[in-house]
């Protein structure tokens, strides 16, 4: 799935994709905090979150991700 360009922020409803294998969320103007329902999607393999606008830090449930392949959280 890929959300480039688009603005708002990552709803928790998200992480009911349970088979969602690739999110490429880089390059938005996303806001506000990483939505925790990201640590729910379990079989992800593929996760960016690059050049978005994202504050506060990295939740804790974060550590709970295991993201296989590649994980992009930078110039947040």
């Amino acid at each position: 799935m890929d959300l480039c360009q688009n603005s708002g922020v990552i709803p928790p409803s998200i992480g009911s994709l349970e088979n969602l294998v690739a999110l490429d969320l880089s390059v938005n103007w996303l806001s506000g905090k990483l939505s925790v329902g990201l640590s729910g999607l379990k079989r992800l393999k593929y996760l960016s979150l690059g050049n978005s606008n994202f504050g506060n830090g990295i939740p804790v449930e974060f550590e709970q991700l295991h993201v296989q392949k590649k994980l992009d959280l930078s110039s947040n």
